[in-house]
């Protein structure tokens, strides 16, 4: 599986397969400004996608938004620049642009 985020705010979601074949299982606008980064956790079948103060949580066996899973963050804060899952995906970890690392 491969999600890409584009500069228009859409997220695809792709199965790949043999020769380099992709089926997209999934298209849908999140944002009205540029993907900044996202981050999947295999374990729990979710994917996470970063815009600005915003993080939405894909489930990656309905790609829905998972609404009550979503984070915003405070304005001193800065912008989301880097998302990651902890292996187990208990826990997601949010890099800002400010040097701050919210859990």
């Amino acid at each position: 599986m491969v999600a890409i985020g584009f500069s228009n705010g859409y997220l695809q979601i792709l199965l790949t397969g043999n020769y380099n074949e992709a089926e997209t299982l999934h298209t849908s606008r999140l944002f009205n400004m540029h993907v900044q980064d996202m981050a999947i956790s295999e374990t729990r079948m979710k994917l996470a996608v970063g815009c600005l103060d915003t993080v939405k949580i894909i489930s990656l066996t309905t790609y829905q938004e998972l609404k009550s899973d979503k984070i915003t963050i405070k304005p001193n804060y800065g912008k989301i620049e880097e998302l990651q899952w902890t292996c187990d995906g208990q826990i997601l970890s949010i890099g800002t642009s400010t040097g701050m690392i919210l859990n």
